[in-house]
């Protein structure tokens, strides 16, 4: 039997999404919250906030 070839690879952190709607002068908006873990050895998370962007399926943010 032939030995398979491997590629490296990296695993990619958990992500934790959380939505919401938000009501005010400029209508219904929906706000995301979404924290990932980017270094494992130190416990450093990333927190992103904003509102989501339907046309590139991202948080917009400013």
């Amino acid at each position: 039997m032939a030995e398979q070839q491997r590629y490296e690879f990296k695993k990619v952190p958990e992500e934790y999404l959380y939505d919401f709607f938000s009501e005010g002068p400029n209508g219904k908006v929906k706000k995301v919250a979404r924290y990932r873990l980017i270094d494992e050895q130190n416990s450093i998370y990333n927190l992103g906030f904003g509102d989501w962007d339907e046309k590139n399926d991202d948080i917009t943010i400013g």
